[in-house]
């Protein structure tokens, strides 16, 4: 492709000279008002610009400094052509921002030679330019990735410590708003389906309907930048995709069908929780009833053995005072026969009164047992 230079001269003279001399190698477009010349070199972007100094109103040097002053020109190659050849004149062209000074009269070879490294010297700067924007473009990519696969490991730790299913929400929410993500979510457990939104709205009835059919479809949907990711036992509906930024749009679409991944398993480790609380509670249930049968069970056997001993100790005591007419004891005996006789009943009242403590005590680890597995 042909490169263009724009030479800007008062003389038409030393226009029609250069544009003669380079016209051969580039295309060449010759400006003689400095005034104008700002607006032209942004409408035309030459790959270089050769510029006399000795203009009335804005002088080469001004024109320079202007131009160094707009993004789109300020790495332009600007080449002075002058009859000022003092060392002060090069320095102020230096610091007006030029790249050679090429003083009059000059050879046409020379100043051709000048020009093309000039220009290779430009281009070499602009692909050095463009690998340090890529290599720039390729770290900010990567530090968002990164930055993106810390929030994707961090929902993966706080499932974790998840215990049920509101919890399992607020962590997924958290991890979708880190990601800059608009969603509503369904989670379908034991207990049943659960359904909300990121913005604590309730949900429409066609998200419903959405949700409820992709439970049945493929695993990533989308039309524009509304996505569906679908598993077993929960669904992502996306509503902001930013599918303005395809690199970041396929970053996101891997990290969901992780967190996808996650949000399933920990449903199915919530799920296994509570069949197992469940399975626990019906074990409990078993065995209070089989321990409480038991305890009334002894208690029933503890009051009739109770009953059963005063009946015995009754008729015995019966028997024996009704015998003492038969036996031919004296008074003194007797008497000595009926405290053995009471003391005897004395001991067989504490024995039943131990007999009750123990049925009382029975009865509140029989109280006690309900109670715990009803709680």
């Amino acid at each position: 492709m042909e490169q263009t230079i724009t030479y800007i001269d008062d003389n038409e003279a030393n226009l029609l000279l250069i544009k003669k001399a380079l016209s051969k190698e580039f295309q060449v477009i010759t400006l003689d008002s400095p005034e104008q010349a700002l607006e032209n070199l942004n409408e035309q972007k030459p790959d270089l610009v050769l510029l006399d100094v000795n203009m009335p109103k804005i002088d080469g040097y001004e024109l320079c400094r202007q131009l160094r002053e707009v993004d789109e020109l300020k790495q332009l190659p600007v080449v002075f052509l002058t009859a000022r050849t003092s060392l002060e004149d090069r320095l102020t062209g230096f610091e007006a921002g030029g790249d050679a000074y090429v003083t009059k009269p000059y050879d046409l070879e020379e100043l051709k030679y000048i020009v093309k490294s000039q220009l290779a010297r430009y281009r070499l700067l602009m692909e050095a330019e463009g690998r340090v924007e890529a290599a720039n473009s390729m770290a900010w990519t990567m530090m968002q990735n990164n930055s993106e696969i810390g929030q994707v490991l961090q929902y993966a730790r706080s499932l974790s410590h998840t215990r049920d299913e509101q919890a399992l929400v607020d962590n997924t929410f958290e991890a979708f708003a880190a990601l800059g993500l608009t969603t509503t979510l369904s989670l379908r457990t034991e207990a049943g389906e659960m359904v909300a939104r990121s913005d604590k709205k309730p949900f429409s009835e066609i998200e419903h309907q959405l949700l409820q059919m992709a439970k049945h479809g493929e695993r990533i949907i989308h039309i524009k930048n509304k996505y569906l990711f679908c598993a077993s036992r929960c669904t992502f509906l996306i509503k902001n995709m930013p599918i303005e930024d395809e690199a970041l749009t396929g970053r996101l679409r891997d990290h969901l069908a992780i967190m996808l991944e996650s949000c399933d398993a920990c449903i199915e480790l919530i799920c296994l929780r509570q069949r197992e609380k469940q399975a626990q509670v019906n074990a409990a249930s078993r065995t209070q009833t089989d321990v409480l049968s038991e305890f009334q069970r002894i208690i029933h056997l503890f009051d009739r053995l109770n009953e059963n001993a005063e009946q015995a100790f009754n008729r015995l005591s019966m028997n024996i005072e009704n015998s003492f007419m038969f036996l031919g004891l004296t008074e003194e005996q007797e008497g000595t026969l009926a405290r053995y006789i009471e003391e005897a009943k004395e001991d067989i009242d504490k024995v039943l009164e131990g007999g009750h403590i123990l049925k009382d005590a029975m009865s509140r680890v029989a109280d006690s047992i309900d109670k715990l597995v009803e709680n």
